[in-house]
C-alpha cells in the first residue's frame, strides 16, 4: 500500500505539473506573439513613413540604409509594384516554423509596401529563463508528493496492522482482541466481523463446556442411581439365574457409563482453533520471556520452568490470555508494594492425563468463586470465565502464594 501510495501522489504531481508547464507556455507564447506582432505593426507604419520622407527627398531608400535601421532580429523588405526593391536582415534572424515561426506585419500606401518581420528566435531563452527555479520546484512537489503520500500510506496502514495483529490473535485462541477505532469505513467493517467472530467463539465455548456438564449430569445420575439398585439386588438372596442377570446389567451399565464419559470428553478434546496448535516446549520459551522482559525494572525476581509432556500440543490463545491476566496483576502488585512484593515463578506443566498445569507463585491469588458479586469486566474474572468455559479451573494455590490454573489442553 505504502509503495502505491507513494508512486500514485508522485504521478498525481507530475500530471498537474505537466499540465500547469503546457498551459504556462502556451499563454507565454501568445503573449509574446501579441507583443512582437504589436512591435512589427509599430516597426511597418514607422519605417514605411521613412521610405516617404525619403523618396519625397529624392533619395529613395536602398538595402545599406535598411541595414543601419534594422534590429538584430529582424527583417525589413521595401517593395514597389510588388518587386523587392531593398531588403536587409538582422544577424540573429532566423526563419523558424510552427510555434516558432516569425512574426510579420506590412504597412502599404500605393504601390509602396513595407514589410517587417520578426524573429521567433529569443522566444526559446524566455521560455528557458526559468528552467532552474522551476526544476527545482518541481523536485520539491515531487518530495513533497512522496512524503505526503508516505504519511498516507502510514495513516491508512495503521488501522488494517492493528486488523491482522488481531486477527492474528483471533487465530491463536485470543479473543480479547484490539481493535482499533477507525473512520475508514472498511477498516470498522473488519473489525465488527472480527469482534462478532470471537463473541461467536466464545459463546460456542461456553455452549459446549453447559453441554458437557448437563449431558455429565442427566445421564451419569440415572446410570449411578441403576448401578447402586442393581448392586443392592446383587447382595440379596436372589436365585443363581437373577444373580447372573443382575451381574450382566452391572457390566452393561460400566460400559454405557464409559460411553458416556468418552461422549462428554469429546467435547473436551479437540483443538480450539485448528492449526494454531504449539508444542508445549515453545510456548513456555514465549511465555518465559515475556514474563522476564514485563517484570524488568520493577524489583521482582523472576523464574520459569516447563515440566511434564514437554510436546504436549495445545492451543496458545487462552493459555497466553489467563498469564497476560496474571502478568498485570504481578505488575500492578510490584508498583503498589516496591521491591517487598517478592520474586515470581512460572511454571507449565503439561500432565501425562492430557492436562496442562500453569503454576504462578509470588501473586495474590483470586478470591474463591461465589465470594460475592463478582464484576464481569474484571480481568481476572474474564480469565476465569475463560477457563471456566474450557472445562478448567483458576484457584489459590495451597498455602495462599500465588494461582494455580489447570485446563485440558485444546
Amino acid at each position: 500500500m505504502t509503495r502505491r501510495l507513494v508512486l500514485g501522489f508522485v504521478a498525481l504531481v507530475l500530471l498537474l505539473v505537466a499540465v500547469l508547464g503546457f498551459v504556462r507556455n502556451v499563454n507565454l507564447l501568445a503573449n509574446l506573439r501579441a507583443h512582437d506582432a504589436g512591435h512589427a505593426t509599430s516597426q511597418a507604419r514607422l519605417l514605411l513613413g521613412l521610405v516617404q520622407s525619403a523618396d519625397a527627398a529624392g533619395s529613395p531608400i536602398d538595402s545599406a540604409a535598411l541595414a543601419d535601421a534594422v534590429d538584430d532580429s529582424e527583417r525589413f523588405e521595401v517593395r514597389r509594384g510588388g518587386v523587392l526593391d531593398a531588403v536587409a536582415t538582422g544577424p540573429e534572424f532566423e526563419g523558424g516554423e510552427g510555434r516558432y515561426r516569425p512574426v510579420v506585419a506590412s504597412a502599404s500606401s500605393g504601390d509602396l509596401t513595407v514589410r517587417v518581420v520578426e524573429s521567433a528566435a529569443g522566444w526559446r531563452a524566455v521560455l528557458a529563463v526559468d528552467s532552474a527555479p522551476l526544476t527545482a520546484t518541481l523536485l520539491l512537489a515531487v518530495l513533497g508528493a512522496a512524503a505526503a503520500g508516505w504519511l498516507m500510506a502510514r495513516w491508512f496502514a495503521r488501522p488494517f496492522t492493528r486488523l491482522a495483529a488481531a486477527a492474528a490473535m483471533l487465530g491463536r485462541g485470543r479473543f480479547d482482541l484490539d481493535l482499533p477505532r477507525s473512520r475508514v469505513p472498511e477498516a470498522r467493517a473488519v473489525a465488527a466481523a472480527l469482534e462478532a467472530s470471537a463473541a461467536a467463539l466464545r459463546d460456542r465455548m461456553g455452549r459446549e463446556q453447559q453441554f458437557s456438564v448437563h449431558a455429565s449430569h442427566v445421564l451419569r445420575t440415572p446410570l449411578t442411581s441403576l448401578r447402586l439398585s442393581l448392586d443392592e439386588l446383587a447382595h440379596s438372596r436372589l436365585d443363581a439365574d437373577a444373580t447372573d442377570a443382575t451381574r450382566r446389567c452391572q457390566a452393561s451399565v460400566d460400559e454405557l457409563d464409559t460411553v458416556v464419559a468418552d461422549l462428554v470428553g469429546m467435547t473436551r478434546r479437540g483443538a480450539l482453533m485448528s492449526g494454531a496448535e504449539v508444542p508445549l516446549r515453545e510456548l513456555a520459551a514465549s511465555l518465559a520471556q515475556q514474563w522476564a522482559d514485563g517484570l524488568l525494572g520493577l524489583g521482582r525476581g523472576f523464574s520459569a520452568a516447563v515440566e511434564g509432556d514437554l510436546d504436549l500440543t495445545l492451543t496458545p490463545g487462552p493459555v497466553e490470555f489467563v498469564l497476560d491476566v496474571l502478568l498485570e496483576q504481578a505488575r500492578d502488585e510490584a508498583r503498589a508494594d516496591g521491591a517487598g512484593a517478592g520474586a515470581v515463578r512460572l511454571v507449565l506443566v503439561g500432565a501425562a492425563s492430557s492436562v496442562v498445569r500453569l503454576e504462578v507463585s509470588g501473586v495474590r491469588p483470586p478470591p474463591p468463586e461465589g465470594a460475592g458479586p463478582q464484576d464481569p469486566t474484571d480481568r481476572l474474572e474474564q480469565a476465569r470465565s475463560l477457563v471456566r468455559s474450557l472445562g478448567g479451573r483458576m484457584e489459590g494455590r495451597p498455602g495462599g502464594d500465588g494461582v494455580s490454573v489447570l485446563l485440558p489442553p485444546r
